[in-house]
């Protein structure tokens, strides 16, 4: 046999060979079992197991962060589960950014939401503030209720139920705001407080207000009197200009108002008599000598040692908190400060006179109005 005929064998051979390969490759291929469609996948990617799933025709690769198979089939699981729910429209997919979320975002997307809606106040951030410390640098998803319920329990050491309420109830919102806005799937139930004897106590009566309106501070009285008659919050009430007046009422507009609902006031009787006053009193003294109108119903100006507004009035509100205290109960208030603006109740408190007329000689006065013409 010549050269080229063994070379030719040899070709036929070879060829023969990679066709029996061929053939079971391919029955063993037939006899491995495949993976359904819509069962997502399981690869490596060096030592780390990834999955890959489809969500709304889009493919989503993502790591379980381990190197054992049988943690990236229990991830595979769940989020199968989950895309399932969505389909169902049982609950919103969102997928591993989720997980990447911390509490602390969450409240930032909260406090930016009440800042556009001109609801962000400094007793917002205030009640904010724990919550930010207990929670900022939590995974949301990783957050549950017994992790709530061990903080408001460490909270009563210190804090009413109404105060951690109030802190709880923003918690939830914003919990409410990330997943109405898709961030998150779903929240933990957050515990709310009963309160349930948080309701005040006492009259108020007449002669009470009385006493304490003659120990203010001349620019403080008339506003004292207008929140006694209409029962105004007192930032409703420092928010009224002479454009809100006429010749027959005096109305509050929407957007000073908390509920954003406006409202109006016929002026008659001792409203009216107030509203004389202030328009009597509508001059004032600019820091340079000149003089000009004020465009505030109720105005005051600096007191010489004053620092600034709230300083102010809260030292102008201790005469009278004190000499309406002392005629309504014959003995002088602690002088001990409870928080930064207001003196702390006394222990001997009992009749609802007394708590009634220095409650209102602090809330009333050490809110007043800002030192503004």
């Amino acid at each position: 046999m010549s050269e080229t005929s063994e070379r030719t064998v040899d070709i036929e051979a070879w060829a023969e060979s990679q066709v029996e390969a061929a053939a079971k490759d391919l029955e063993t291929a037939e006899k491995k079992p495949r993976r359904d469609r819509g069962t997502g996948q399981i690869f490596q990617r060096g030592k780390t197991w990834w999955i890959a799933y489809y969500h709304r025709g889009e493919k989503i690769r993502e790591s379980s962060g381990s190197e054992e198979r049988k943690d990236a089939e229990k991830l595979l699981k769940r989020r199968l589960k989950e895309v399932g729910a969505d389909q169902l429209g049982a609950r919103l997919f969102v997928g591993p950014s989720a997980e990447r979320v911390y509490v602390g975002e969450l409240l930032d997307a909260l406090e930016e939401d009440l800042k556009l809606g001109g609801k962000l106040t400094p007793q917002v951030r205030s009640h904010l503030r724990p919550i930010r410390a207990a929670f900022a640098d939590r995974r949301a998803m990783a957050l549950t209720a017994e992790m709530v319920d061990a903080y408001i329990e460490a909270r009563l050491a210190s804090a009413k139920p109404s105060t951690i309420n109030r802190g709880t109830q923003l918690l939830h919102q914003a919990f409410a705001l990330a997943v109405e806005r898709g961030r998150l799937a779903f929240m933990p139930k957050i515990r709310r407080l009963s309160e349930v004897g948080n309701a005040r106590q006492g009259f108020f009566e007449r002669a009470d207000f009385d006493a304490v309106v003659a120990k203010l501070p001349e620019y403080l009285q008339d506003f004292a009197r207008f929140g006694y008659i209409v029962g105004w919050r007192k930032g409703s009430i420092a928010s009224l200009s002479f454009a809100d007046l006429d010749d027959q009422a005096i109305r509050l507009r929407a957007e000073n108002s908390k509920s954003r609902r406006g409202q109006a006031l016929p002026l008659e009787g001792e409203l009216a008599a107030i509203i004389e006053r202030r328009k009597a009193a509508r001059q004032y003294t600019r820091a340079d000598g000149t003089v000009a109108l004020s465009a505030y119903v109720f105005h005051g100006t600096a007191s010489p040692w004053a620092t600034s507004a709230r300083r102010g009035r809260r030292r102008a509100s201790w005469p009278a908190y004190r000499g309406a205290c002392s005629m309504t109960s014959g003995a002088r208030p602690s002088g001990t400060w409870f928080g930064p603006a207001f003196p702390k109740l006394w222990p001997w408190q009992s009749a609802a006179t007394r708590l009634g007329a220095c409650s209102i000689a602090t809330t009333s006065l050490a809110s007043g109005t800002s030192e503004r013409p």
